[in-house]
């Protein structure tokens, strides 16, 4: 996975959706944008994106996603321009209001060891060195701790390198009881998994979405209670969450593995993968 910088000069472009957008992320919704990648080529659905807010201040970090896509050449987006612009399209999974919310400074992303970076370039597409991502990365989820940015409960988000926690399993009177879970959740694991081994894979069998459905498959994996949120209120860690495919998650809630994942796939899967060769 790589790292890679966008940018937004709101003298060029005014994007006067971008409060509903970034109350809607806050708010753990799907939103799906297209972003010019200046002439860079290389972004590869999965790399980890940063929006750099450049042109009027405030001036630094606002956003952060993965890309869903590869690059792709569409009608310019500024309509005075001639010729087509390269685009990608992204997940965010945090983005800032500049008019309400404290942005991530060009100050701080010149401390070292980020200070190396160019952090003013004419147009998106900047590579982030490979040995100074996972730093841009902790200053980032650094900053959105500090600044208390959560969603749904208003609460924090952390730092991949804590010990997380959020109490799940309350339950809430809607038209029926239901077990609470925390999206964010969901997307800190996803981001710890990518972080170790770079790819989303399924724990019991290795099986990877992205690899066997390309593009559509990017960042699609189910995430698995080692500890079922319906039997009551608790704190969940991303220690007691699993990452596994459609039907790894569904066979297990089969056994009494729940929590034993090493278990269920030494168990189960050798007698699946025979059973393969054996029809073949």
């Amino acid at each position: 996975m790589s790292t890679f910088l966008l940018t937004w000069n709101p003298k060029r472009w005014g994007w006067e959706n971008l409060p509903a957008s970034s109350e809607s992320v806050r708010n753990g919704q799907s939103i799906v944008d297209r972003w010019s990648t200046g002439v860079q080529t290389h972004i590869e659905p999965g790399d980890r994106l940063f929006l750099i807010r450049l042109g009027l201040d405030p001036k630094g970090v606002i956003g952060s996603g993965f890309a869903q896509s590869e690059v792709f050449k569409e009608a310019h987006w500024d309509e005075n321009a001639e010729g087509g612009a390269l685009y990608v399209e992204l997940e965010w999974d945090a983005l800032l209001n500049p008019d309400e919310d404290e942005i991530l400074s060009l100050d701080e992303l010149k401390q070292e060891p980020l200070e190396v970076i160019h952090w003013t370039p004419q147009a998106s597409g900047t590579r982030v060195p490979d040995d100074l991502s996972e730093a841009l990365e902790e200053r980032w989820q650094s900053h959105l701790k500090r600044i208390a940015y959560g969603r749904e409960s208003q609460g924090q988000t952390f730092s991949i390198e804590e010990t997380i926690a959020r109490e799940e399993g309350k339950r809430t009177l809607v038209s029926h009881l239901r077990s609470e879970r925390h999206s964010a959740l969901r997307d800190l694991k996803l981001l710890s998994a990518r972080k170790e081994s770079g790819s989303l894979r399924c724990e019991a069998c290795g099986f990877s979405f992205e690899e066997m459905y390309d593009s559509i498959g990017v960042n699609f994996i189910e995430v698995h209670h080692k500890n079922p949120v319906a039997t009551g209120e608790r704190q969940t860690t991303l220690d007691d969450l699993a990452l596994l495919c459609s039907n790894c998650h569904r066979m297990i809630h089969k056994t009494s593995s729940l929590s034993d994942i090493k278990g269920f796939g030494a168990r189960y899967l050798k007698t699946h993968k025979v059973a393969i060769q054996d029809n073949n």
